[in-house]
Protein backbone atom coordinates (compact mmCIF):
# COMPACT_ATOMS: atom_id res chain seq x y z
CA UNK A 1 0.00 0.00 0.00
CA UNK A 2 2.84 2.35 0.77
CA UNK A 3 4.34 1.67 -2.59
CA UNK A 4 1.01 2.50 -4.26
CA UNK A 5 0.76 5.92 -2.55
CA UNK A 6 4.41 6.68 -3.23
CA UNK A 7 3.90 5.80 -6.93
CA UNK A 8 0.88 8.11 -7.18
CA UNK A 9 2.48 11.06 -5.36
CA UNK A 10 5.81 10.74 -7.12
CA UNK A 11 4.24 10.93 -10.55
CA UNK A 12 3.09 14.53 -11.12
CA UNK A 13 0.69 13.76 -14.01
CA UNK A 14 -1.29 11.28 -11.95
CA UNK A 15 -1.80 13.88 -9.20
CA UNK A 16 -3.13 16.39 -11.73
CA UNK A 17 -5.52 13.83 -13.22
CA UNK A 18 -6.91 13.02 -9.75
CA UNK A 19 -7.44 16.71 -8.93
CA UNK A 20 -9.25 17.33 -12.25
CA UNK A 21 -11.50 14.32 -11.63
CA UNK A 22 -12.48 15.59 -8.18
CA UNK A 23 -13.22 19.09 -9.49
CA UNK A 24 -15.31 17.67 -12.34
CA UNK A 25 -17.32 15.53 -9.93
CA UNK A 26 -18.03 18.50 -7.65
CA UNK A 27 -19.06 20.75 -10.54
CA UNK A 28 -21.56 18.15 -11.80
CA UNK A 29 -23.12 17.96 -8.36
CA UNK A 30 -23.39 21.70 -8.24
CA UNK A 31 -24.73 21.84 -11.81
CA UNK A 32 -27.64 19.58 -10.95
CA UNK A 33 -28.74 21.89 -8.13
CA UNK A 34 -28.34 24.90 -10.46
CA UNK A 35 -30.54 23.30 -13.10
CA UNK A 36 -33.30 22.74 -10.50
CA UNK A 37 -33.09 26.39 -9.49
CA UNK A 38 -33.23 27.48 -13.14
CA UNK A 39 -36.37 25.45 -13.72
CA UNK A 40 -38.04 27.07 -10.71
CA UNK A 41 -37.10 30.59 -11.81
CA UNK A 42 -38.36 29.90 -15.34
CA UNK A 43 -41.71 28.78 -13.93
CA UNK A 44 -41.92 31.93 -11.78
CA UNK A 45 -41.14 34.25 -14.69
CA UNK A 46 -43.78 32.54 -16.84
CA UNK A 47 -46.35 33.09 -14.10
CA UNK A 48 -45.31 36.75 -13.84
CA UNK A 49 -45.59 37.17 -17.60
CA UNK A 50 -49.11 35.80 -17.46
CA UNK A 51 -50.07 38.21 -14.68
CA UNK A 52 -48.52 41.16 -16.55
CA UNK A 53 -50.49 40.24 -19.65
CA UNK A 54 -53.67 40.03 -17.59
CA UNK A 55 -53.00 43.45 -16.06
CA UNK A 56 -52.30 44.92 -19.49
CA UNK A 57 -55.53 43.50 -20.88
CA UNK A 58 -57.49 44.97 -17.95
CA UNK A 59 -55.96 48.40 -18.50
CA UNK A 60 -56.80 48.27 -22.20
CA UNK A 61 -60.43 47.41 -21.38
CA UNK A 62 -60.62 50.28 -18.88
CA UNK A 63 -59.20 52.68 -21.45
CA UNK A 64 -61.78 51.54 -24.01
CA UNK A 65 -64.59 52.09 -21.52
CA UNK A 66 -63.39 55.57 -20.56
CA UNK A 67 -63.03 56.47 -24.25
CA UNK A 68 -66.60 55.36 -24.94
CA UNK A 69 -67.90 57.38 -21.98
CA UNK A 70 -66.00 60.49 -23.06
CA UNK A 71 -67.24 60.10 -26.61
CA UNK A 72 -70.85 59.85 -25.41
CA UNK A 73 -70.59 62.95 -23.20
CA UNK A 74 -69.01 64.99 -25.98
CA UNK A 75 -71.70 64.04 -28.46
CA UNK A 76 -74.40 64.96 -25.93
CA UNK A 77 -72.78 68.37 -25.30
CA UNK A 78 -72.40 69.07 -29.00
CA UNK A 79 -76.02 68.19 -29.68
CA UNK A 80 -77.19 70.38 -26.77
CA UNK A 81 -75.15 73.43 -27.71
CA UNK A 82 -75.59 73.38 -31.45
CA UNK A 83 -76.96 76.75 -32.57
CA UNK A 84 -77.56 77.98 -36.00
CA UNK A 85 -75.42 80.66 -37.54
CA UNK A 86 -78.29 83.12 -37.43
CA UNK A 87 -78.82 82.62 -33.68
CA UNK A 88 -75.13 83.24 -32.97
CA UNK A 89 -75.18 86.32 -35.19
CA UNK A 90 -78.24 87.67 -33.36
CA UNK A 91 -76.60 87.17 -29.94
CA UNK A 92 -73.43 88.94 -31.03
CA UNK A 93 -75.47 91.81 -32.44
CA UNK A 94 -77.32 92.23 -29.12
CA UNK A 95 -74.05 92.20 -27.16
CA UNK A 96 -72.57 94.85 -29.46
CA UNK A 97 -75.67 96.99 -29.10
CA UNK A 98 -75.40 96.87 -25.31
CA UNK A 99 -71.73 97.91 -25.45
CA UNK A 100 -72.44 100.88 -27.70
CA UNK A 101 -75.23 102.09 -25.44
CA UNK A 102 -73.04 101.83 -22.36
CA UNK A 103 -70.15 103.72 -24.05
CA UNK A 104 -72.08 106.96 -24.72
CA UNK A 105 -72.04 108.25 -21.12
CA UNK A 106 -68.38 107.34 -20.79
CA UNK A 107 -67.42 109.98 -23.41
CA UNK A 108 -68.29 112.71 -20.90
CA UNK A 109 -66.20 110.98 -18.28
CA UNK A 110 -63.30 110.78 -20.73
CA UNK A 111 -63.47 114.54 -21.34
CA UNK A 112 -63.32 115.29 -17.63
CA UNK A 113 -60.38 112.94 -17.21
CA UNK A 114 -58.57 114.65 -20.08
CA UNK A 115 -58.98 118.10 -18.53
CA UNK A 116 -57.85 116.81 -15.15
CA UNK A 117 -54.84 115.19 -16.80
CA UNK A 118 -53.91 118.44 -18.56
CA UNK A 119 -54.20 120.38 -15.28
CA UNK A 120 -51.94 117.90 -13.52
CA UNK A 121 -49.44 118.08 -16.38
CA UNK A 122 -49.21 121.88 -16.06
CA UNK A 123 -48.78 121.58 -12.29
CA UNK A 124 -45.98 119.06 -12.75
CA UNK A 125 -44.18 121.40 -15.19
CA UNK A 126 -44.38 124.20 -12.62
CA UNK A 127 -42.98 121.98 -9.87
CA UNK A 128 -40.12 120.89 -12.14
CA UNK A 129 -39.19 124.54 -12.78
CA UNK A 130 -39.30 125.23 -9.02
CA UNK A 131 -37.10 122.20 -8.35
CA UNK A 132 -34.50 123.47 -10.83
CA UNK A 133 -34.44 126.88 -9.14
CA UNK A 134 -34.00 125.21 -5.75
CA UNK A 135 -31.09 123.16 -7.08
CA UNK A 136 -29.37 126.26 -8.47
CA UNK A 137 -29.72 128.10 -5.17
CA UNK A 138 -28.39 125.08 -3.26
CA UNK A 139 -25.35 124.76 -5.52
CA UNK A 140 -24.59 128.50 -5.16
CA UNK A 141 -24.81 128.28 -1.38
CA UNK A 142 -22.51 125.26 -1.43
CA UNK A 143 -19.89 126.99 -3.61
CA UNK A 144 -19.81 130.19 -1.56
CA UNK A 145 -18.07 128.46 1.33
CA UNK A 146 -14.27 128.41 1.79
CA UNK A 147 -14.00 124.92 0.40
CA UNK A 148 -16.28 125.76 -2.53
CA UNK A 149 -14.19 128.80 -3.46
CA UNK A 150 -10.99 126.73 -3.32
CA UNK A 151 -12.54 124.14 -5.63
CA UNK A 152 -13.65 126.90 -8.02
CA UNK A 153 -10.10 128.28 -8.24
CA UNK A 154 -8.69 124.83 -8.93
CA UNK A 155 -11.28 124.26 -11.65
CA UNK A 156 -10.43 127.66 -13.21
CA UNK A 157 -6.79 126.60 -13.40
CA UNK A 158 -7.69 123.23 -14.88
CA UNK A 159 -10.16 124.61 -17.42
CA UNK A 160 -8.19 127.80 -18.20
CA UNK A 161 -5.54 128.32 -20.91
CA UNK A 162 -2.40 126.12 -20.80
CA UNK A 163 0.62 127.30 -18.77
CA UNK A 164 2.82 127.14 -21.88
CA UNK A 165 0.87 130.09 -23.29
CA UNK A 166 0.89 131.88 -19.94
CA UNK A 167 4.19 130.98 -18.16
CA UNK A 168 4.58 131.40 -14.40
CA UNK A 169 5.68 134.83 -13.25
CA UNK A 170 6.76 135.78 -9.80
CA UNK A 171 4.41 138.14 -7.98
CA UNK A 172 7.30 140.41 -6.94
CA UNK A 173 8.47 140.69 -10.57
CA UNK A 174 4.99 141.65 -11.66
CA UNK A 175 4.84 144.44 -9.08
CA UNK A 176 8.11 145.91 -10.26
CA UNK A 177 6.84 146.07 -13.83
CA UNK A 178 3.76 147.95 -12.89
Amino acid sequence: MDSFFSLIFENFFIVIIIIVAIVNFLSKAKGSTDSNQRRETNQRTQQRKKTIQDIFEEKVEQAKESYQQAKETITQEVEGTTETFEEQHQKQYEQLKKRIQSEQPTERVKETYQTQYQNKKVDMERTKANEKEIEIVASLQKNLTKQGLAESIVMAEVLGPPRALKPYQNVAAQRKRQ
